[in-house]
């Protein structure tokens, strides 16, 4: 039996670290096999543990995320895969551009003063994002478990439920 694809968490902030390897060793198929502070532990970490999926913060000390990028530089359809997780990560951001150039699969937007996003939403996301990263490996994602399908949100959470179906006897008739 096979532990699932193999996941390097890199952060500087604890707490992202610590979010992050809740979620990621919640997602049924994936494997937390450590973590990195900072880009220079992070390249001695990928060449250590040779894991299949790194997520990646951009703003870090010692050597940033696109530097470790630079580093490892990774190729399509060969692990690692990068997926960025990172307040500078937002869809048309130059950074997250710089990113993908230099070999990231995806992003996942932090919170940040100007994109606004609760930790259930970025574990939603990074759900969807460490799925595709299995895909450009070669490996077919498992189905979601039914308990974390139906994860309790955090208190304050906005749901991300899809709204419940309607009867035929309760949908509102349509307009002439």
């Amino acid at each position: 039996m096979t532990a699932g694809l193999r996941v390097l968490v890199v952060d500087d902030s604890a707490f992202m670290r610590a979010s992050l390897r809740h979620i990621v060793g919640g997602t049924p198929g994936f494997t937390v096999v450590g973590e990195a502070k900072d880009g220079a532990a992070a390249v001695e970490a990928i060449r250590k543990l040779r894991p299949d999926v790194v997520t990646l913060d951009i703003d870090m000390p010692a050597l940033d995320g696109i530097g470790v990028l630079r580093q490892i530089r990774p190729r399509p359809g060969t692990a690692p895969v990068f997926v960025m997780v990172s307040a500078f990560t937002t869809e048309g951001a130059a950074m997250t551009l710089l990113a993908l150039e230099a070999g990231a699969i995806d992003f996942v937007p932090k919170a940040s003063e100007h994109f606004k996003v609760d930790l259930a939403q970025v574990g939603e996301l990074l759900r969807d994002k460490l799925a595709a990263a299995a895909m450009a490996v070669g490996v077919r994602p498992p189905a979601p478990r039914a308990e974390s399908a139906a994860r309790p949100l955090p208190a304050g959470a906005p749901s991300l439920s899809p709204a419940p179906s309607l009867s035929p006897a309760q949908a509102p008739a349509p307009k002439a």
